[in-house]
């Protein structure tokens, strides 16, 4: 039983992963997408941070790391 339970921690760890990666994903795309739409860096970070409540300093970071130098 005891192998069981770590496999599952493991598969636990491992989907905890994918929907970190898949977050990740969609949070660069609002804020590429804003970017397109010469929308301004805080209003990407508003919409982050109402879409998946975030707190306004974890949200100007995703911007910073996420918005693209011209």
């Amino acid at each position: 039983m005891r192998q069981k339970r770590g496999q599952m921690n493991v598969c636990t760890a491992l989907e905890e992963l994918k929907m970190e990666g898949i977050k990740e994903g969609a949070i660069s795309g609002i804020i590429k997408t804003y970017q397109e739409f010469d929308r301004p860096p805080s209003d990407a970070a508003l919409k982050i941070q109402m879409e998946y409540g975030l707190g306004q300093q974890e949200a100007r970071e995703y911007v910073r790391r996420y918005w693209r130098k011209k």
